[in-house]
């Protein structure tokens, strides 16, 4: 049986500073532009 795998990971400037002092919901926007 065959399974498909994959692993995505994005390194952002200073975004997890953004995400943790501005909240979820601001990340959110900032990753949708």
């Amino acid at each position: 049986m065959k399974q498909n795998f994959s692993i995505l990971h994005l390194d952002f400037n200073q975004f997890n500073l953004i995400n943790d002092s501005l909240g979820h919901t601001v990340g959110d926007k900032v990753l949708k532009r």
